[in-house]
């Protein structure tokens, strides 16, 4: 089987995981993407790679960047129609609508030629963006989805709340789990931070305002007779000044250690090692890539109690849940597991979840069936 995976910059080690997994069971695998894989590469069989058409994060004038990215956007779903005609692929695997406006036409062109199946990652469009300007991207979500043949979405709390907005496409869900995340090792020591306490957080990935690092920080605010620090790692993509005015409102300016750029794969190991529980504060979510890599380290996390949090993690075993937007329930989550002790008791409960889920092998296994039964189905409506 033939399949092409498209990934516009925003799974790239989700897709690097199912990529490599795919391509093992003599799946030719064509990824057009934006990552580079560089070592991890030789994971590969049967394999393709085009990254060339992102790279614009040289230039410094956001306004430029953005232009370019959506010229870029546009030149490679060209380029991805001109392979369809050349390569013929089995399977069209979409991992995300970015701009709906755009999409809904050439999949439209796609599907003409081959299967269409798309893994829905997040359900809430542009995270609850609804300016004007994303009001009218978003034209044509509805069309997009029509012109599939699976849509893949990654927990039963997705499934739920899609349908509820799309009820008509009950038939074409498919729930497969998110695979943990792991990383290519570090050959030596990048950051050596030199925290002041040995209880610090964590707060990774790139930071947007759904993420909630506003709740976090407005919590840390309790936690000042604990000695917690508070590590925020991960590229900025909302600008920072107003909530670095609120740390110095709050004199947690001690508190709170900065490393604002993007984390290449090899890093995030060590960035993992300096914590003892990871912050995931978010206002929404389906499934979170932090969470699977925090589990492939065996990190025990405290979590808002919303989406696929609270369907992987069980309060008081590999975790702790609070009320979202709630900081002063953060806190005292956090104050619960540094009084109770419970640090080696969840590294446990969390390695055990680790050991227990569905492995890439599996997923990929589950994947490939979907892509047959897709084919299927194309096949029988189009006669």
């Amino acid at each position: 089987m033939k399949v092409f995976l498209v990934n516009p910059g925003m799974v790239d080690d989700y897709i690097y995981e199912l990529s490599s997994s795919l391509s093992k069971d003599n799946v030719s695998v064509y990824l057009f993407g934006s990552d580079s894989y560089e070592e991890r590469e030789i994971n590969f069989f049967n394999f393709n790679y085009y990254n060339k058409f992102f790279n614009v994060e040289k230039i410094k004038l956001p306004r430029l960047k953005k232009i370019l990215k959506g010229f870029l956007y546009v030149f490679l779903q060209l380029y991805v129609l001109r392979s369809i005609l050349r390569e013929k692929p089995d399977v069209l695997h979409l991992q995300w609508c970015r701009i709906p406006l755009i999409d809904c036409i050439f999949i439209k062109l796609f599907k003409r030629y081959t299967t269409v199946v798309f893994t829905l990652h997040n359900t809430t469009i542009n995270h609850g963006d609804k300016s004007s300007k994303n009001s009218l991207l978003n034209i044509g979500y509805k069309r997009f989805l029509q012109n599939t043949s699976s849509i893949i979405l990654h927990t039963e709390y997705s499934k739920i709340k899609f349908l509820t907005d799309f009820p008509d496409f009950l038939d074409k869900v498919k729930v497969v789990p998110h695979g943990i995340l792991s990383f290519p090792k570090q050959k030596k020591k990048k950051f050596n931070f030199n925290f002041s306490s040995d209880f610090v957080l964590l707060f990774f990935g790139h930071i947007e305002r759904y993420k909630g690092l506003d709740v976090l920080v407005e919590a840390m605010s309790y936690l000042k007779d604990y000695d917690v620090k508070l590590l925020v790692a991960g590229k900025a993509n909302i600008s920072l000044e107003p909530l670095k005015e609120r740390i110095g409102e709050l004199s947690l300016e001690d508190n709170i250690y900065w490393h604002t750029h993007f984390i290449n794969d090899e890093d995030v190991e060590e960035i993992y090692s300096y914590c003892k529980i990871v912050a995931l504060p978010h206002r929404h979510i389906d499934q979170s890539g932090i969470l699977m890599s925090a589990i492939n380290f065996g990190k025990p996390v405290v979590a808002s109690n919303i989406g696929g949090f609270s369907e992987i993690i069980e309060d008081g075993k590999q975790g702790l849940l609070f009320k979202p937007e709630d900081p002063l329930d953060l806190a005292k989550k956090i104050i619960k597991i540094i009084e109770d002790d419970k640090i080696l008791e969840m590294n446990k409960s969390i390695i055990h979840l680790r050991n227990s889920w569905k492995t890439w092998e599996q997923i990929s296994l589950t994947t490939l069936e979907i892509y047959k039964d897709s084919i299927t189905s194309c096949h029988v409506q189009k006669s």
